[in-house]
């Protein structure tokens, strides 16, 4: 009987241990892929800020501005490049209390479900107004709008769509939002002119000033992320901008300045959607597979020990 037992635990015990193995190699990399039924609506909102109006060539300021970016995949792009692509469209309107629109924009990027990484292929656009006809093809570098599933504690290049490509995003430290566990990861940007461009010669300062002159549009951000680590999902975004032009190095024109993040409404609702989705990753990446493989050792060594204690032993011969 107790032979019958060891040969029980010793099946059990290898059941267990190619069960973990199977959950890391085949389960795992099967979960954790960037979904092509992609469909998300984000809201930032900043209060006090200062924003340019174009209408009126004027800087405004105490000004609560809102951003509402809509993400949806490309099913028909998708399906072109196999399983390993998703291809998002990304639209955003910026606008302020009184709904007048203060700018818009739109992206297409592609990216390895697995890694996030950018990929090189579908058309991949940007666009800095609502207008089809502006845009440019964008070849999209780093991670963009998700981290790595397993995301680390360590410095990843995110996109950065003003300058046209990736910046240092390090992790500072690590937090808790509405229940779900968060690293948080932070880039800086320095003050920086990425572009020229000519504009009415009284922003200068003279209103008197006639015909126009050439400036640096200037562009300093802080910006930080908020990231369920299993999933690698943005739970929460928050930056904090002075883009400016500048003339001889000198400010001339405040174009949008302040802080501006998720709101309240959709930090919850990602810090759920990610906090369930983590759970279930970390259970078939990590807990499930390191409890078959400890059960499944003890098993084996309980199994191996009673069929070996049950054996018959050899008879000692009489002198």
């Amino acid at each position: 009987m107790r032979k019958v037992a060891g040969l029980i635990g010793l099946g059990l015990g290898a059941f267990l241990l190619v069960s973990a193995l199977m959950l890391k190699v085949y389960a795992y990399p099967a979960l954790a892929k960037v979904p092509l039924d992609q469909y998300s609506k984000s809201v930032s909102q900043g209060q006090n800020m200062e924003a340019f109006y174009v209408s009126d060539l004027s800087t405004k300021s105490g000004l609560t501005l809102t951003s509402t970016r809509f993400v949806k995949a490309d099913q028909a792009a998708q399906t072109k490049q196999g399983d390993n692509v998703a291809v998002w469209d990304s639209f955003v309107r910026s606008t302020d209390q009184n709904g007048v629109v203060l700018s818009a924009g739109l992206q297409r990027v592609a990216m390895d479900r697995t890694t996030g990484e950018a990929v090189q292929c579908c058309d991949t656009y940007n666009a800095a107004t609502e207008d089809p006809a502006d845009r440019t093809a964008t070849a999209y570098k780093g991670l963009i709008f998700k981290m790595p599933f397993d995301a680390q504690k360590k410095t990843y290049q995110w996109w950065d769509n003003t300058l046209l490509k990736p910046v240092d995003a390090k992790f500072v430290r690590t937090e808790k939002l509405f229940g779900t566990d968060v690293y948080v990861y932070r880039m800086v940007i320095p003050a920086t002119p990425y572009t020229q461009q000519e504009v009415p010669a009284k922003l200068a300062g003279d209103p008197n000033a006639t015909g126009n002159i050439t400036v640096d549009r200037v562009y300093e951000n802080t910006r930080t992320l908020w990231v369920e680590p299993n999933t690698g999902i943005v739970v929460k975004g928050e930056e904090v901008l002075n883009t400016r032009f500048q003339k001889d190095g000198e400010d001339v024109v405040t174009l949008q300045k302040g802080t501006i993040g998720y709101d309240d409404a959709t930090v919850k609702a990602n810090a759920k959607d990610a906090g369930d989705k983590g759970s279930k990753l970390a259970l078939v990446h990590t807990t499930l597979p390191l409890t078959f493989l400890i059960l499944g050792l003890i098993l084996i060594l309980v199994g191996f020990l009673a069929v070996r204690v049950s054996a018959p032993r050899g008879r000692r011969e009489a002198v």
